[in-house]
C-alpha cells in the first residue's frame, strides 16, 4: 500500500547537494556554562562581561536592592545615585522616580542624610510626579520624610492621602501631628480610623492587631468624655455605620494629578467641608495658616 502511495516521488538529487545542506552549529561542550538559578545570582562579578545595558542594568538594581535588605543602606543608595546619575541623561520620568524613591528610602535609614538633603531629593520627585500611583506614592513617602520634622506639609499630604485613599494609617497620622489646639482634630481622625478597622477593614488585621485596636480605643477615652465621642462618631464616621450600601459607597474626593498648590488647595478645602466637624474648634484663620491655603 505504501509502495503504491510513493511510487512516483522523485528526490531531485540537487536538493542533496551538499553545499545546500543546512549547516547546523553545535555548541562547544567546553564553553557551556549552565544558567546560575541560585537565590543570589546577581552577585556574581562574571555577569557584567558580554550583558547588554538593560541586562547590566538590572542586575545592579537587584544587587541595589540585596543590600537594602541586608541592612547596608549606605551601599544600597550609593547604587541607587550611580544608577541615577546614568537614569538622568537617557531614562524616562517614570525610572528616575522610582530611583529617587529608593534613594529616600535609603536616606530614612540612615541618620546622616536627612533633612535638607530628602526635602531636596522630595522636590525633585514631586515635579516627576505623572501618575495617580506615583501622586499617592509621593505623599506616603513625603509623610515618612517629614515625620522627623512634623511640618504643615505634613497634615497637607496626610489630608490629601485621606481625601483619596480613605485608609486608617493616614487617619492616625493627622491625629498624631495635629496641633495640641486643634481637639477635634485630634479626636475626630482617630475615631474615623477605629471605624474603619472595625468596620470596613477586616484584612487589616495584618498590620492593626486587636491590641493595637485596644489601645487606640484607650487613647480616645483618654482624649475625650463619652459625649465628646459620641459627637465625634456622628460627625466624622457617619458614612461607615448602617447599611452595606452605606460603607460600599464611601466617596473618594479626588482620583486626579494635582500637579499644583492650587489644585491640592481645592481638595483640602472639599475636605475641610466633607468633615467639617474636625475643624469646628479653631478659626478660619488658623486652619488656613496650618494647612497653607492660599
Amino acid at each position: 500500500m505504501l509502495s503504491e502511495l510513493f511510487a512516483e516521488l522523485i528526490i531531485d538529487s540537487d536538493d542533496c547537494h551538499a553545499d545546500n545542506r543546512l549547516n547546523l552549529n553545535c555548541t562547544n561542550l567546553y564553553m557551556y556554562a549552565p544558567l546560575d538559578q541560585s537565590p543570589r545570582w546577581f552577585l556574581d562579578d562574571n555577569l557584567y562581561h558580554n550583558k547588554s545595558d538593560n541586562n547590566t542594568r538590572e542586575i545592579v538594581q537587584n544587587r541595589a536592592a540585596f543590600a537594602y535588605l541586608q541592612g547596608d543602606y549606605i551601599t544600597a543608595m550609593d547604587i541607587y545615585f550611580h544608577l541615577l546619575e546614568n537614569e538622568t541623561k537617557t531614562g524616562s520620568c517614570n525610572s528616575i522616580f522610582a530611583l529617587i524613591d529608593s534613594i529616600i528610602r535609603c536616606g530614612l535609614k540612615i541618620a546622616p542624610i536627612h533633612g535638607p538633603q530628602l526635602f531636596l531629593l522630595l522636590q525633585k520627585q514631586h515635579a516627576l510626579v505623572s501618575t495617580y500611583d506615583e501622586q499617592l506614592q509621593y505623599w506616603a513617602q513625603s509623610l515618612e520624610v517629614h515625620a522627623s520634622l512634623p511640618n504643615n506639609d505634613y497634615l497637607r499630604n496626610a489630608i490629601l492621602l485621606c481625601a483619596n485613599v480613605d485608609l486608617p494609617e493616614f487617619w492616625i497620622s493627622i491625629s498624631k501631628n495635629a496641633p495640641d489646639l486643634c481637639a477635634n482634630l485630634r479626636i475626630g481622625s482617630l475615631c474615623r480610623a477605629v471605624c474603619i478597622l472595625e468596620k470596613l477593614l477586616p484584612s487589616k488585621g495584618g498590620c492593626f492587631n486587636s491590641h493595637d485596636l485596644k489601645l487606640m480605643k484607650i487613647k480616645l477615652q483618654n482624649l475625650c468624655n463619652k459625649e465628646k465621642l459620641s459627637e465625634a462618631k456622628a460627625a466624622v464616621c457617619i458614612d461607615l455605620v448602617g447599611s452595606e450600601k452605606a460603607k460600599a459607597n464611601r466617596p473618594s474626593l479626588c482620583k486626579n494629578i494635582l500637579k499644583d498648590k492650587k489644585a491640592e488647595d481645592v481638595v483640602i478645602l472639599e475636605f475641610i467641608h466633607r468633615f467639617y466637624w474636625l475643624f469646628t474648634d479653631v478659626s478660619h484663620q488658623i486652619v488656613s495658616v496650618m494647612l497653607q491655603l492660599s
